[in-house]
This record gives structure tokens, C-alpha cells and sequence, in this order.
């Protein structure tokens, strides 16, 4: 009961003119963030779902927030390390906690970073949404489901640079499966770029990688960063044995 008390409340976060769910409600103390766009939203899904179908893994409403995030911190450019891992070949992208964050993990005032709690826990996000969607299609039978208008800048970034040359638009039909293995597959390079960044600390796990060189910074062993891999490495493999 005390759940579905909230969901009201937490419903009213809902941005639709911008399709995100803001992390905060202006106006607010601190800094005012960019759309109110935060990692704080995907984090929340990870530690706050109660499998009850509201802004769960697959939620329109959250995806459409993971999109924006995407397209504010890689596409648009936000961290230049992003666009040297891409020259290099590296898969992947590395997420921040918000766009205008100035916290470079030793001062305020500066500039932000993207950070590897962040990332890797956006790749959690993602290999529970694989492993969600194909436990729903096989508990309704249909192994398609429509992609919706909030939904679809999400899925148009997961599969068109996989090669999908098919219409993606909201009312288009997709295959539970196909997608579910785009996802993982998203989901490992966000992991693969974060772990070519640390290999050469030993694996050591800091809080931040510098936004131009792409070096650790802030706290060092961050007890967050590592809770973050592992809980992204047991939902790949949750993902991994739903689609056998």
C-alpha cells in the first residue's frame, strides 16, 4: 500500500513535452540541472522496482529518459573521450550523472565527468530490460511487442547501428527476442568501454574517468563502482538464460 502511495507523486515527475522523467521538481536547492536529466532516475529503477510493472526496466517513460541522457552526454558530445574511444574502435559510451554536473570529483566549480558507477549501471539497466522483455512475451505468447512514441528513440539508438533496416516508429511491431540480444550487446560495450579505462590501474575502480584523457579520478575504489559491475555482470547473465 505504501508503494502504491507513491506512485502518484513520483508520476507527477513526468516531463511529456521532453520525454524525461526528471530526477528533481523545480524549483529546487542546488544546482538546476538540464531538463532535470539525471543518472539518479535510471539508478532509482535499479534499486526502487518493486515488480509491479510501474517504471520498471522496459518503461516507456524510462527509456524515453535513458534516450535523452544518451543523446545529451554521447551523440551531442558532452564528453570528448567518447568521440577518442570511437576513433579507436572502442564499443560503447560513457555516462555522467548529469549535463551540467561541475563536480570533477575533487572541487565543485569545475567540470563533470562521466562516471563508471554511471555507466555500468546503465548496462544493468539494459540487460534487465532484455531479460524482461522476452519473460513477457513468453508469459502473453506474442513475441512482439509495439514500440511506442516515448519509447522509440530508445529503440531506434539500440538498432539501427545494428544494421536494422526496417521502419522504427511508434505502432511498429518488434521481435522480443531480436531486440533483447541488441540490448545485451549495447549493454556490453558501455561495460567494455568502462573496463578499457581501469585495465590499466589494475582494475582498480575509481569514481570518475576524466572527461578528455579518459583517466580514473575522485575516490579512489569506489565501493559503488564495483557494486555497480556486479550488478550489471548477475543481470547479463539473467539476460543470457532467458533466451535460451
Amino acid at each position: 500500500q505504501q508503494a502504491k502511495a507513491m506512485e502518484g507523486p513520483i508520476s507527477a515527475h513526468w516531463d511529456a513535452a521532453n520525454g524525461v522523467i526528471k530526477a528533481s521538481m523545480t524549483p529546487h536547492g542546488g544546482p538546476q540541472k538540464y531538463l532535470e536529466l539525471d543518472s539518479a532516475v535510471h539508478l532509482g529503477v535499479l534499486y526502487g522496482y518493486n515488480d509491479d510493472n510501474f517504471y520498471g526496466p522496459t518503461s516507456d517513460q524510462v527509456l524515453s529518459t535513458v534516450a535523452k541522457l544518451k543523446e545529451v552526454m554521447y551523440t551531442d558530445g558532452m564528453y570528448p573521450i567518447n568521440a577518442k574511444d570511437d576513433v579507436k574502435g572502442v564499443p560503447g559510451m560513457l555516462i555522467g550523472r548529469y549535463p551540467n554536473d561541475t563536480y570533477d570529483g575533487y572541487e565543485t566549480g569545475s567540470v563533470g565527468n562521466p562516471w563508471i558507477l554511471c555507466t555500468q549501471s546503465l548496462a544493468e539497466l539494459q540487460y534487465r530490460a532484455a531479460a524482461k522483455l522476452v519473460k513477457d512475451a513468453e508469459a502473453t505468447g506474442d513475441l512482439h511487442f509495439n514500440m511506442t512514441k516515448d519509447n522509440e528513440q530508445f529503440y531506434q539508438g539500440i538498432l539501427y547501428p545494428r544494421g536494422y533496416n526496417g521502419l522504427l516508429r511508434a505502432g511498429e511491431a518488434l521481435h522480443a527476442g531480436a531486440v533483447a540480444l541488441a540490448l545485451i550487446e549495447d549493454a556490453d560495450g558501455m561495460l567494455e568501454r568502462a573496463k578499457s579505462h581501469i585495465k590499466g590501474n589494475n582494475f582498480h575502480m575509481s569514481e570518475q574517468l576524466n572527461i578528455d584523457t579518459g583517466y580514473e579520478q575522485g575516490a579512489n575504489d569506489l565501493t559503488w563502482s564495483y557494486g555497480t559491475l556486479f550488478g550489471a555482470l548477475a543481470a547479463r547473465k539473467t539476460a543470457i538464460a532467458s533466451l535460451a
